[in-house]
């Protein structure tokens, strides 16, 4: 998109801020959520995935709540690859504001479902 520079240039430090503290906390429930046993995320990742479907299409019938719950669980579970590659790659950091463009370069985003 061509406006996208012009939106993060016109960020500001206190919005730099806001997003790394963000960024954190998320990083902080992902690394918590990485310690409870794999068949109880499991579980709540298939319940996050059904609420979601739920929210964007309205009523699901129990055979579509149990197609998705059972796509869900077969899904890999990445939670503990994450917490290990956020720990492992460079963090969102700036060392001037305005320079958010260089970190989000550096913080990788991904949809996941939790």
């Amino acid at each position: 998109m061509a406006d996208s520079g012009v939106l993060l240039a016109s960020i500001d430090a206190r919005q730099v801020r806001t997003f790394e503290s963000a960024l954190q906390k998320d990083n902080a429930k992902a690394a918590r959520l990485a310690q409870t046993p794999e068949p109880e995320r499991l579980k709540k990742r298939a319940q996050t995935t059904l609420d979601l479907v739920k929210d964007w299409l309205g009523a699901l019938t129990k055979e579509q709540q149990a197609q998705i719950r059972e796509w869900s669980l077969t899904l890999p579970d990445v939670q503990p690859t994450w917490v290990a590659y956020q720990g492992s790659s460079s963090k969102c950091t700036t060392s001037k504001p305005g320079s958010l463009q260089s970190g989000i370069r550096r913080q990788t985003f991904a949809i996941r479902l939790i």
